[in-house]
């Protein structure tokens, strides 16, 4: 079945277009979330394991959360094609820089673990929370399981690294909450210079048309249901999904 690319957007903005909303601080709620449909024709895209790319560095754990993807980074086909057109994009006009990507599918199983053990934790501090509440508050924290990008194929978690391979100073290390009051993409516990790469960052992958995430500077998501809020997009293209065999096996094997 061909890759079904309908009712989506170009794959490029402009960089007017981009400027228009690249300071947008949205944050959207588990339940604006939940309400937003999916193209059930669309979320049949498969997922795929993204292709090599000079401009485009793989910094995977493969202990971090989802040890059945290995050393891949596997997403949807719409949003491969989409990271590659980054690279392209840093190929051409940023030379000096490559895009890090350190994480990307997990399944649903590991994100319904991860949340549900940090509702406990929440619970646990705060009793009188009621039920919406404590899902709320996780979500800033680990996104609700029928709200999150990640088991998708739809989110990747990335920084720009320089020349040598090594990452730039962001304000806060990717994927690390000891320093809480840097991770938010505005913190203003980081430097301007610090912000001046966070903003290049955000304008690279929103140049492609992916959402940024508000509580973390290094998420973002192209096709699932806050990316459609964002964007104001009618319906989701993606949610949450399998992994295929032949990606795991690949995974496990190491084999190409």
């Amino acid at each position: 079945m061909c890759p079904d690319f309908a009712n989506t957007p170009p794959l490029m903005a402009s960089l007017d277009e981009v400027k228009r909303r690249i300071f947008s601080n949205e944050m959207f709620s588990v339940l604006q979330i939940l309400e937003v449909p999916i193209n059930e024709m669309a979320n049949r895209q498969p997922l795929v394991a993204l292709p090599r790319h000079e401009k485009i560095k793989f910094q995977v754990d493969p202990t971090f959360f989802e040890p059945s993807v290995g050393d891949q980074i596997v997403v949807r086909e719409e949003v491969s094609r989409r990271l590659l057109i980054i690279g392209d994009n840093l190929a051409e006009n940023h030379p000096d820089l490559s895009l890090g990507v350190f994480f990307a599918y997990r399944s649903a199983q590991t994100q319904r673990d991860k949340f549900y053990s940090e509702r406990l934790k929440l619970q646990s501090a705060h009793p009188a929370l009621s039920d919406p509440e404590l899902d709320e508050r996780t979500h800033i924290l680990i996104a609700h399981p029928d709200a999150a990008a990640h088991p998708a194929g739809a989110a990747v978690d990335v920084t720009l690294l320089d020349s040598s391979g090594n990452s730039i100073d962001m304000g806060s290390q990717i994927l690390k909450f000891d320093e809480a009051e840097k991770v938010a993409p505005f913190s203003e516990a980081i430097s301007s210079a610090q912000m001046e790469r966070r903003v290049l960052l955000r304008e690279l992958m929103m140049v492609a048309r992916f959402a940024p995430y508000n509580g973390e500077w290094w998420h973002f998501s192209f096709g699932d249901r806050e990316w459609a809020l964002f964007y104001g997009q009618s319906e989701a293209k993606f949610a949450s999904c399998e992994l295929p065999a032949h990606l795991q096996k690949k995974a496990n094997t190491g084999k190409d």
